[in-house]
Formats: structure tokens, sequence, C-alpha cells
């Protein structure tokens, strides 16, 4: 038995091991642990706590305070970082007992404290003695223990191997102090049993206990129980004839004493032979001292006499046996079997049968032995081999079969595990240990319907895992299902995982915003209801009801039910959001009060509530605007001035509070100040946008009058033309523009407002018209071409309407094709021109007033031109003072900053809605002018959207045209950008005095002269030659030349990083054959230089860790330390790679095909073939792009050039990024949406590989428009998942930023446009991101480079070597600025350049270009923008 034990205990060295460390012996060691227990006898909890955790601080590997602080957290509500611990005391091979003890606390949680007792009863019960003692400690100090938990204590502890002393102690103690308590005496009297030397007593206090009626029957069986245990000696048989005296019908007893009978006769015969003198032989008095020794246990003994036998008869079998059953004993079995192999070696042939057993025994467990040596060194290869033969021994012994199924587990052999876990659980189906492997398996696995088999023989534990795994299942199927709209799928997920975890409050509350989502408020209540309207509810679920009246809007219920939550158990989450929901009920009760007249109240919970806010920017607007509400206008100011005044970054809410109050002080310059930045915020609430519009339309309206009165009709107009949009049927709006028509003398215009009459007719050709150019604005192109067919079919050869069919065709990418519609539009224009400024039958081609069917389109501003009357001659009778006339910012979705990506670099401008200038007649210079007041068919460019990159760690990270951060690793292409040229056709809509600008009339001047016959162009014309021109610049070839720098933060030699390129592109572009491209880019980068002798770098590269502690513990030089190894004597390795990286690419945008191949740079000491493919299509404003690419990883010198190590001879990096993605997005006329998601493995030379996924999007919206700016700004979010942490520089790392988890969300905005010959762009973005890192052993890549170290650092214990790297989460603000400029030196020539800042991931990022670009056709238009940069290697292709 004393065999199996210890048997069971080396079979489980894979989780238990034989941890040891020379620390553990330490005088600070013993002390910290006496404190601990000293505390804890004292019931001083978290003194004991403090103790535990300051021994974990210098013995993170202490298996006893993993314990004490996990179960101590468990206890606490703490489950995350009990789990923590959990994993810790499983790395450091804690016993199976105490993983056990851990796991039942993680398991009761909070409730621990109570039910403690009964999960060691339990535990008890089922037979695993030291678990359940182990459970018993984490109640306190046992020797502490009292009545019938003491009791129950010490049996159990008597039934360990080394607990029988201790038990016997105290349970003598605890008969002594209650001699009346006959359960007591029992246990005592039956733990006496137990052993030989103390049998006999035993047995005698249990027959006298069998005349006590309460204990009788288990006394008896106790009293017979232990005669089974005596040997049937005769001297023994007095013994079995007193119990057979008060028990003469125990057949059982009776037969074991006629044995002893006939065992006497023999005996008695042999006595009567004559007596030999007997001689005392002191070999022989030795083994039976040393056979003794063992039979009770003193192993010491025994093993002195053995030895002191093999000194004086080395060659005495007796002797090298009995050594090995001590080494046995000793739990040295390599040492053992050596022995008992000696002892058959040396015995005859019938002796060695001996030892045989012995020896098979011995056998076996020194090859768990060695297997375990063998996993410690890192030969997992060995170790497995060395289980299998120890399994060919004894294949019915479980111990050696679990073991293998563990090794084969951690060496990912899934399939050997599972088989090896089945072959012992199948014999034994109560072989918890092969239990816990098979669902533990399972559950890594995600194998639910295996784990279901096995239910029927789980601990409760393990049936708390099955529930778990399943919950979690379904919750995954309910979020997956959600995401894709199936709502009624998710909802059925979600209940089927309540029904498994009906106690989750969390589970619940995912299935009440379900509920919510589809309108289902009572079925929301109901869910947390169930857990909240019972006796004790648990806090948690209180806090999860709370949360849930806040989203219905029930803040007092909310309220109340937070005042359930015991004092004791609330946090500080719970005491924020009492403290919101009472503030909303106060304001509630002020509205009501205030509605009914009652100020007396109103004041005075206006005074409660002024106490709790006033500091709090949430609610202070509010209480001021009450205050002055109330008629306390100068308190109510002076608050809300003040509080705005000491406020860093004021809401929009505080803003719009402020703004009301300045608007009913008349202080109109500051209240448009405070507009206009309420109007450049990225996201409004409802209220504030309800707020924001009331507080304009009431500006708007007053200087709309204003303006009215001073006959500035036009400015008038453009005052109330943004609500005139908003809300065409507002009866207000509608009176204030019938009194312009009136004042402007157009009274039939008026009459028709008053009346509200507009019919359009069907074959209207203004009409069609604008619904074609609304239709290109929303990417609606079939609707588009229905339309165009009405007109071509009313007037087949109007050149206008040939024209649209180019703008379609355009707007579709279908560039051949509408150069053919344009060239077509202009032969008609100027064959059909028989009157100057006259089209076809005589009518202009753009009429200069807005037709009088038209009246209710208020986007044209119909007083801006009026006939006979140039734009510049608007009479203003004076200066009129102007509102913030931005449109408000709509809830929800926001825009992005399309062109700070590189990326889209190289895009081929698309087609977008055609565009007109604006109107221009002046207004008062405090005036902002309205958004782009166009019609349908006159309106602003919209660039399209086409993908965008989620994934924001790499290298140099750029704002995409999202507002993410996203990387030159993602190769990530932002949303197609539109590079505005020349207007496109449609100013065939417009209003002609728009194009009259200076650099317009230049460009017109400029072509007249160009005019063979120097006839006079039509705007017409002018328009359709600026299409043409601007088409035939996508057919231009160019040559762009660059130099680029960028410059990383981080550690010299290791992270840092110092890039400088020269980009040289060349590009032929042959319009309908697509455009071919050679990047030819020589590349230095620089990390910087590698101190070996600085022991605070040296560690952190290659194998260069076990050199770098010995040199820091030796205090002397590395190279030092290198040169006593046989190693190079260099003190520093520079790293420097310079290197040439060439690309070919074929773009053929029409079919949205895009394919590149080439390498990265040429002579770094690691090289690449990189390269892609990429297809995208549009249609109706949808965008989707799918690519499958091979990129380098730029983000430090040694995932981009990889790194040699002149020590140790070696190479390693160079990583590669591989894999696809898949961008949708969709592109209105004022914004649009996007998402994006890749997948990607990762791979270097001599580098883990590892795998990647990434998600993200957001929305944007263009706030500010016009035909030479377009300001946009919208939110973004960016997630990435890593399976493995690798961005660290020793040997098997990938030197490469990969989290496990990374989010990120930002708000950007970007401004660009043009001035003349000047193309400029500035882009900003802000955000929160956050990420986690999972920890990651120094040399992932070879096991026995890791297991050295491990064995070097346990060695070495007080020198506290690191030998994995500590993961991290980290949370933070996320800032990028990008800007840059392109200036067209000649019509051939170009220079610009482009910077940028950021600190996405865990870097600082500064880089910088500047780049001179030749054009082989001289460029007839102006110049494009956002600027075309040339993208860098880093930066992908």
């Amino acid at each position: 038995m004393v065999l199996n034990k210890k048997a069971v205990v080396l079979a489980l060295f894979a989780i238990q091991g034989c941890y040891s460390s020379a620390f553990a012996n330490s005088p600070l060691h013993e002390k910290l642990i006496e404190t601990a227990q000293f505390w804890e006898q004292r019931g001083k909890e978290d003194n004991a706590m403090d103790a535990w955790r300051k021994l974990l601080k210098i013995d993170p590997a202490s298996p006893h305070a993993l314990v004490a602080v996990g179960a101590y957290e468990a206890r606490h509500g703490n489950a995350d970082q009990a789990k923590q611990h959990l994993s810790k005391l499983r790395e450091v091979n804690g016993s199976a007992a105490q993983i056990r003890t851990l796991e039942e606390a993680i398991k009761m949680g909070a409730s621990g404290a109570r039910t403690q007792i009964d999960d060691a009863r339990r535990l008890a019960k089922q037979g695993d003695a030291e678990a359940a003692v182990e459970s018993y400690r984490l109640l306190g100090d046992p020797s502490k223990l009292k009545g019938d938990a003491a009791s129950e204590y010490y049996q159990t502890l008597a039934g360990t191997l080394k607990g029988y002393a201790e038990a016997k102690r105290g349970l003598e103690k605890l008969a002594k102090e209650q001699p009346g308590n006959t359960r007591y005496a029992l246990a005592y009297a039956q733990v006496l049993t137990y052993r030989e030397a103390t049998r006999t007593e035993g047995m005698t206090q249990l027959e006298q206990l069998t005349a006590k009626p309460e204990v009788a029957k288990p006394a008896r069986e106790s009293w017979r129980q232990a005669l089974s245990w005596m040997g049937l000696k005769t001297s023994n048989a007095r013994y079995f004839r007193h119990y057979l005296d008060k028990y003469p019908d125990d057949k059982t007893i009776q037969d074991k004493l006629d044995n002893m009978g006939r065992q006497a006769k023999a005996e008695v015969r042999e006595e009567r032979r004559p007596a030999k003198p007997r001689i005392e032989n002191p070999v022989i008095k030795g083994q039976t001292i040393g056979f003794k020794a063992l039979d009770d246990n003193d192993v010491a003994t025994a093993e002195k006499e053995f030895q002191t036998i093999l000194k004086s008869h080395p060659k005495d079998p007796v002797g090298y046996g009995g050594m090995g059953l001590v080494k046995m004993r000793q739990e040295e079995f390599i040492e053992s079997r050596k022995y008992l192999l000696k002892a058959m070696q040396l015995s005859s042939a019938k002796g060695k049968l001996n030892w045989k057993k012995a020896y098979d025994g011995a056998h076996y467990w020194a090859s768990i032995e060695e297997a375990r040596n063998a996993f410690e060194d890192g030969d997992s290869k060995k170790g497995i081999a060395l289980l299998r033969q120890a399994i060919a021994l004894d294949n019915k012994e479980p111990s050696g079969i679990l073991q293998l199924a563990d090794a084969l587990q951690a060496e990912n052999d899934m399939a050997g595990a599972e088989e090896n876990f089945k072959r012992v659980f199948n014999e034994d189906k109560t072989n918890m240990r092969a239990l816990d492997g098979l669902v533990g398996l399972y559950s890594l696995q995600k194998r639910v319907k295996d784990m279901e088999a096995l239910s029927p023989y789980m601990l409760p534990r393990q049936l708390a895992i099955l529930a778990n795994s399943k919950a979690e299942e379904l919750s995954e199927k309910a979020k997956k299902a959600e995401a894709a709209g199936d709502f009624a799928t998710a909802q059925s997920a979600l209940e089927d995982a309540i029904l498994i975890k009906p106690e989750d409050a969390w589970l619940r509350m995912s299935l009440a915003k379900l509920y919510q989502k589809r309108n289902m408020p009572g079925q929301a209540r109901a869910l947390l209801d169930a857990l909240t309207n019972v006796e004790k509810p648990d806090p948690e679920a209180l806090y999860v009801s709370a949360l849930l009246s806040e989203m219905q809007g029930l803040w007092w219920e909310g309220m109340m039910t937070l005042e359930r939550v015991p004092a004791n158990s609330r946090k500080t989450e719970m005491f924020t959001l009492q403290k919101r929901l009472w503030l909303k009920v106060q304001l509630d009760r002020i509205d009501i009060l205030n509605k009914k007249g009652r100020t007396t109240e109103v004041k005075e919970i206006l005074a409660a509530v002024d106490s709790t806010a006033a500091n709090d920017p949430e609610f202070v607007g509010t209480v001021a605007s009450l205050y002055i509400k109330l008629g306390d206008r100068e308190r109510g100011f002076s608050m809300i001035r003040q509080l705005v005044q000491n406020t860093k970054q004021p809401t929009a809410g505080l803003l719009l509070q402020y703004a009301s109050t300045l608007m009913q002080s008349n202080q109109e310059a500051e209240l448009e100040a405070v507009m206009r930045k309420v109007a450049a915020m990225p996201k409004l609430s409802e209220d504030e946008i309800l707020s924001f519009r009331q507080l304009q339309k009431a500006l708007a309206m007053r200087y709309s009058e204003r303006a009215r009165e001073a006959g500035d009709f036009a400015s008038a107009y453009t005052y109330i033309q943004p609500m005139l949009i908003e809300t065409p049927d507002d009866n207000v709006l509608l009176l204030t523009l019938a009194r312009i028509y009136s004042s402007a003398g157009d009274m039939d215009q008026a009459k028709d407002l008053y009346t509200k009459v507009l019919d359009t007719e069907p074959d209207n050709p203004e009409v069609l018209q604008g619904l074609v150019f609304a239709a290109i604005n929303i990417k609606d192109f079939n609707g588009a071409e229905q339309h165009l067919d009405r007109l071509m079919h009313l007037q087949p050869d109007n050149p206008r309407y040939i024209a649209l069919a180019g703008n379609v065709a355009r707007a579709k990418g279908q560039n051949g094709k509408a150069l053919g519609y344009f060239k077509k539009a202009l032969a008609l224009e100027q064959a059909q021109r028989p009157l100057a400024g006259k089209g076809a039958d005589g009518l202009r081609l753009v009429e200069t007033a807005a037709p009088a069917n038209a009246v209710n389109d208020f986007k044209v501003n119909p007083f801006a031109v009026k006939e006979g009357q140039s734009q510049t001659q608007t009479p203003v009778a004076k200066p009129v003072p102007g509102p913030v006339l931005r449109e408000v910012p709509q809830l929800g979705p926001q825009h992005v900053l399309p062109g700070l990506n590189p990326g889209a670099a190289g895009s081929i401008s698309k087609p977008q809605a055609p565009s007109a200038p604006i109107s221009t007649a002046p207004i008062s210079n405090a005036t902002i002018a309205p958004a782009s007041p166009l019609n349908a068919a006159t309106a602003a460019p919209t660039p399209a959207l086409a993908r965008v990159s989620a994934q924001p760690a790499a290298l140099t990270p750029v704002v995409s045209s999202a507002g993410s951060v996203v990387t030159s690793q993602t190769n990530a292409v932002a949303p197609v950008k539109t590079y505005y040229a020349s207007s496109p056709s449609t100013t065939y809509a417009a209003n002609v005095q728009g194009q009259n600008t200076v650099s317009q009339s230049q460009t017109a001047n400029a072509k007249r002269k160009a005019t063979k016959d120097m006839q006079d162009v039509s705007p017409e014309e002018a328009a359709l030659i600026r299409e043409i021109e601007s088409l035939n610049d996508l057919n231009r070839s160019e040559v762009t030349l660059g130099l680029s720098a960028r410059a990383r933060s981080g550690q010299s030699g290791l992270s840092q990083l110092k890039d400088v390129e020269m980009p040289i592109e060349a590009k032929l572009s042959t319009l309908g054959y697509g455009q071919f491209g050679l990047k030819i880019i020589p590349v230095v980068i620089d990390a910087g230089t590698l101190q070996l002798n600085d022991t605070n770098v040296a560690g952190q590269f290659a194998k260069n860790a076990i050199l770098n502690e010995r040199a820091k513990f030796s205090n002397t030089a590395f190279t030092a330390v290198a040169r006593e190894q046989g190693l190079s004597s260099a003190s520093k390795i520079e790293q420097v790679a310079k290197g040439v990286a060439l690309n070919l690419s074929y773009e053929l945008a029409e079919a949205g095909l895009k394919l590149d191949l080439g390498s990265s740079p040429i002579n770094f000491p690691i090289r690449n073939v990189v390269g892609g493919v990429k297809w995208s299509t549009a249609v109706d404003g949808l965008n989707l792009s799918l690519e499958l690419s091979r990129r380098s990883v730029t983000d430090s010198y040694l995932s981009y050039a990889g790194a040699k190590d002149s020590l140790f001879g070696l190479s390693w990096g160079g990583v590669t990024k591989n894999g696809a993605r898949l961008d949708l997005s969709y592109d209105m006329e004022d914004g649009g949406l996007y998402g994006g998601l890749g997948a990607y493995s990762l791979q270097g030379t001599q580098v883990v590989k590892n795998t990647g996924f990434d998600f993200g999007g957001g929305a944007y919206w263009r706030v500010y428009k016009t035909k030479e700016n377009v300001v946009t700004a919208g939110v973004a979010m960016n997630t990435m998942f890593y399976k493995k942490n690798l961005r660290y520089f020793t040997y098997g790392h990938g030197g490469y930023f990969s989290p496990q988890s990374y989010l990120a969300v930002n708000l950007p905005v970007e401004w660009s446009g043009r001035n003349g010959r000047l193309a400029y762009q500035l882009g900003a973005a802000i955000g929160i991101q956050h990420f986690r890192e999972d920890s990651s052993q120094v040399y992932p890549l070879i096991a026995a480079d890791q297991a050295g170290l491990e064995l070097f650092a346990a060695a070495n214990p007080l020198l506290n070597i690191t030998t994995s790297y500590a993961g991290q989460s980290h949370t933070g603000l996320q800032y990028k600025l990008a800007g840059g400029l392109e200036y067209l030196l000649t019509p051939r020539f170009s220079v610009g350049g482009r910077f940028s800042v950021d600190n996405s991931g865990d870097f600082t990022d500064a880089a910088g270009i500047v780049y001179l670009r030749y054009t082989f056709e001289p460029r007839k238009t102006q110049v494009t923008f956002p600027p075309v940069v040339p993208k860098t290697y880093y930066q992908g292709n």
C-alpha cells in the first residue's frame, strides 16, 4: 500500500512535480510561513494574506502561498485572480491535492467561507484524503478546529501518508477534553488500530465502546476489522478468543482462530525436537532489525542497519535487497532499482524470486522518475519513450498511462492523450484523474457533446465545467446570430444557455438587451427579477438588474434595487450607478414640480442636487439652466460660465446649455463660437441634436429677418436654407420664406409657398436630370440609368443628356466608355451651337435662374443670382452678422478621415457625383456659408469608399480614412479617395456663374488661346473639355523619386528603429488596358548598437540570457563570460542593414483587379518574396474588396531584416504576414459605413509560427464640402487578436507587436483641399486603445533552450532570473497627426511631402517623406487633392 501511494505521487509529477529550490529552506521563507500561520491561528485573515503575498513576491512558485492567496481571492469574489493563482500552481507542479483544493475554492466562490467544510467532507467521502485535508486547512489553523469539525479533520488526516501522528495526538486530546463523547472516543480508538504498536490498545477501547448503544455497532465493526489486520501468530490467539467470547457466531473470526490452532500444533511438534544451541548471528540480527524498522516505517533505522550489513558483508543479497526497499520508501526509485538488481544478481535462482516483484516495482517507478527528469531537461521525446517503457512493464497501473496522456497533450498530440485517458477511464470509471483529463481535453477542444457523454460519472466541479462549456457555446452562437441580424436564433441560444446556468446574471443581461432590441421590455425585466426577487439575492445580480432599470429609464426602480445590496458588498461601480440614478430621479421631480408651478419645492430639491452635482459636468449645465429658468439668471449664468472656463474639454451638453444662456443675453458673437464648437464635435446625442437645432433655428431666423429688412434676400434665404432642407413642412420657416419672396417682389412664389403646391410632371427633363444626379450621389446606378434612358428617349441627340451618360459611366468606373460619351457630347455641342450661348433648340444648357416649379427644392438659393445680374452685384445694405450655419451632426454614424493612409496613394481617382460651383453671392463676413446650397444636380463630389484595414499593430501606423489607426503591416488600403481635379461635367446642371472663380477664369483663358480658330468657348464646352482632360489625366504615365525617413522609439539594438528609404516608382498607364508599375526602393534601417556589456539589454537578445545572468552575478563583463564559454569576445552588435526592394505591379481598374510581386530588400540578412492579388467591385454605393497577400512585417529590425548573433552563430527573423482580407463599405452622399476583417499566418526564419485575426469598422460624415475643400469626421473601431505574444528579441521571437487582444476606438477628423497649384491635407485622430499580452517564454522555439534556462533559474533562485516575459494589459490615449502637401511646379513637375506622428500600439512613431514627380504628359487640369504620396517599402503595396 505504501508503494502504491508513492506511485500515485510520482505518476502525477507533470502537475505536482518535485519542485524545490534553495529558497524553500531559507530562514526568510520559513519566517514568512510562520508569520502567515500565526495570523491565521488568530483569525486575522488580512494580516495572514500580507505574509503570504510577501512570500509570493520573493518565491512566486510557493505552492502553499499560491493555494492560500488563491483561496482568499476566491472567497472574496475575485475569481479572475484566483484562476491566475491556480494556473501558476499548475505551472510550478503543485500537488494534485493542492490543485483540487484551489479548484474547489474557486468553484464555491464568495460563498466558499460558508460551505468549505461541506466541500472537505465531500472530498473525504470520495476517498481523496489529501485534497480533503487541504480543504479543511482553508478554514484556518486546523489545530483551532473544535467539535465535530476537528474530529472529522483528524480522522481524514489519519488516512494520509504523513498525517497519522498528528491525527492521533489531535483525537487523543479531543477525547480527553470531552470524555463523555463516545463518538470522539470511537474515532480515537479506530485510529489506534491503524498501527501495530497501538492496535491492541485500540481494540481494548473498542471493546469497551461496544457497551455504549450509540456507538456499539461501529465499535464492533472496527474491533473486527482490527483483528483482520493482525497476523496469524499463535500469540494473537487470545485476542481472537476474547472477541469470540462476546460474539461466538462470527464464523470468519472463528476460522482464523482455527488456522492459528493448526499452526500452533506444528510449532509444538517443532519444539519437541532436541534443542540445538543457538548462536546469535549479527547479520541475521541486523536483517531482523532492518525489516522490523521498515514495518514500523522507521526508514532511518532500517537504512542504518542495511548499510552496516553491506559494509561487513558486501556480497550479502539481503543487505542489497533491504537497501532497495529503503530507497523505495524514500522514493529514490532509480537507486532502489540498482540495489534490488544487485540483490537478484547475488541471490540463488530460488532467491531471485524473493526480490523479483520488488525489483519490477522499482523498475517501473524508476522509469517514471527518469521520464520526469527527461521532461525537466526539455527532452520530451525521451520522456515519452520512457513512459511507454514503464507502461510495458505494468500496463495495469494507471499512473504511467495518465502521465503519458499528460505528456502527449503537452506535445499537442490530442488524439494520443485522449486515447490514454480513455484507456484508464474505461478500466475504472471512478478514476477522477482520468476523468479530469478527458474533461479538460474536451473543454479545450470545445467538444461539448463528448463531455456530455461523461456526465454520469462527473463530480460537481466537473459538471460545472460542462455547464460553463455549454453556456459559452450557446453564448457565442448568440453573438454571431445577433451580429448577423438573426435575433430569433440569438434569443433561442441565450434562452438555452440560461437553462444551463440560471444563476448567471450577466448571461441574463445579454438576453435582456436582446429583448430590449426586440421591444420586449417586460420579458427583459422578468429575466433579472427571477434572480433578485428572492430572500437573499446575489449582489452582482442586483447590480445587473439596476443597470437594466437604467437602460429602461426606470431611475427610481434601479435606485431601490441597489439599496438592497448589503453595505459590505457594494463596489465602486455600484456607488457610481447609484449616484447617477439618484440625480436622474431628482431632475425628473424638478421637471414635474416646475411644470406645476411649485417653485419652492423645486428650489429645495435643486439645492440638494446642487450640493451633489456641483462638480459633475454631466449635470451642472442642467442645474444652471434650471436656476435661470426659475429666475435666478445671475447665479445660473455664473455657474455655467465658470464651469465652461474651468473644464478642459466641455461636453456638447454643457456647451449647449451655455449657448442657451448666451442666446437669452443676445451675446451673439460668443454664441456663434460656442455653436461652431458643438457642430464640430464628432458625436452628439439625440437630445443634444434637438437642442442644437432649436438654437440654430432661432438664431437663423433672427439673422434672416435682419438680412431681409436690409434687402439682402440671398443671405436671408441662406440663413434659413438648412432648416428648410431639414424640415420642408415647417410652417414658421415657410412663412419666413414667403416674406422673403414677397419683399423681393416675387408674389407667385410667395403664393405657391402659402399653398404648398408643387406638382412634378413625369416627363419633366429638369426633374429627370435632378433624379439622375441624385441617383449618382447615392450610387444608385440602376436608378440613374432608368432616368437617363427616359431622357435619351425624349431627346436622343441632346449633348446635355449624352454628357449625363458619361457621368453615369464614369461613376461606375467605366472610364473608357465615359470618355467616348464626353467626346460625342462635345462634338454635338459644337455642331448645335447656332447662337452664341445657346444650346440645342435655342435653349441654354445651364439656366441662369431656378425654374418656378422647383420652388420647394430648397437646396437651390433662388435669390443668389437674378436674371441680368452678376454674382458680385447682389445689393447688400449693410454687413449682417451671421449665425452658425453648419448642418447639425446626426446621431450615430460619424465620418472617417479619407486620405491619410498612404495605402491609397496610388489609387486611380474614381468618378464621383457631378459637382457644380456654389453661388458666390456675397454675404456678411461673419456668416459661415452652409454646406453647399446646391440642388440635386449640383452636389459636390462624393468620395467612394472601397475598403479599410482594421489592424493597428504594425511598424508605422497611419490614420486610415476611417480615422482608425492602421499600419503598413496590414497592407491596408484606405477607402478609395476621390482625387479632385477639374469640375466634372455635371456643371451642365449647375449655375454657370459659379465657374467664374479666378483660377477657373485663368484656365478658361488659357484654353481659348489654345483654340485654333480662337473662337469663344461656351461654358458647356469648357465643362466637357475639363471632363475629357480629367479622364486623359488618368492615362498619365509618371516617375516619382522620393526620400523618406522614419524613427520609432525603443531600446537601442532591440526595438528602436530608424528607417531611411528612397522610393523610385514608375507607372505606365493605358486607358482601358490597365496600369503597369515598377518600384525600386533602396532601404537602410538602423536599430542602433546592442551593447553586450550592458546587462540590462544583453540578456534580451538571441540566447544570451544565461551568460548575461552569470555576468551580472559575478559582476564581470559579458564579454569575459563569453570568452570563458569559448564564444566570441565581441562587445557589441551593430544592427544595420542595407538593401534594395523590388516590386512589379499591374492594375486593371475597370475590372477591379490589382496584382503585384516583389522581394524584401535584397542584401538584408533574411530575404522574402512578397506580393499580393486584390479584387474589388462597387455596386450602388456598396464596395467590396478581397485581398490575398504576403507582406513583410516591418515592426522592428528583427522582423524586418532578420538578425544575426555572432556569439552563437544564430540567424532568425524576417517575418512575413500571409493571409486574406475582406472589406465592405457603403458610401452615401454625406458619409458612409465600412468594415473589414482579415486572417493571417505570420512566419519567419527560426521564428515560432503565429496566427492573427483582425476586424474593425466605423462610420464617417462629410462635415463640410465644397469643390475645393472637404472636411470629414467620424468614429472608428479596430480590433486584432494574435495567438502568441512574440514581441521580444530572444531566439524564436519575431520582434513584432502581437497582442492577444487589441481594441482601439478613436474619433478622426481631416481637412483636405487645394488652393491654386497647391494641394494639401491635414488630419488628426484621438481615441482610446487597450491591449492585452499574455506571458511568453524567453525561448519559445526550442524546448531545450527554455528548459535549460528554467533549470539554471531553479538552481539559482536568489538571482530572480526571468524565465518568461510577463504578460501585460494597457489602456491609454491614442493619437495621430498627419499632413501632406503637393505643389505643381510646372505641368510636368510637382513636388510634395508628407509627415505623420502617432503612438498606436506600444510605441511612438514619426515619419516623413519628400518627393519629386515627373509626368510624361503635361497636366492640363488643376492639381488633384488630397496629395498622392509615393509609398515606401515599410508601408506595403
